[in-house]
């Protein structure tokens, strides 16, 4: 049986620094989880407020490793 190795979609950015710059993501990275802005544009200011805060909110990036493979799936 073989087995394949998960690669991400997304790689963590940097930093996020302000609410303006979360609404305008449709993914992030809340730590070392990838997060949809489904769950995060329904957090309330205060939780928001302090993970941006903390520094525990980052850009989520297409990884271009996973973009290449689905490029060559639909040859």
């Amino acid at each position: 049986m073989k087995v394949m190795a998960y690669k991400r979609k997304f790689k963590k950015g940097e930093k996020i620094t302000s609410l303006d710059e979360l609404a305008c993501q449709k993914w992030i990275y809340v730590f070392d989880k990838i997060t949809h802005n489904g769950w995060f544009m329904s957090w309330r200011f205060r939780m928001a407020q302090s993970f941006l805060q903390r520094g525990n909110l980052y850009y989520a990036l297409p990884n271009d490793d996973m973009r290449k493979e689905d490029e060559n799936d639909n040859i």
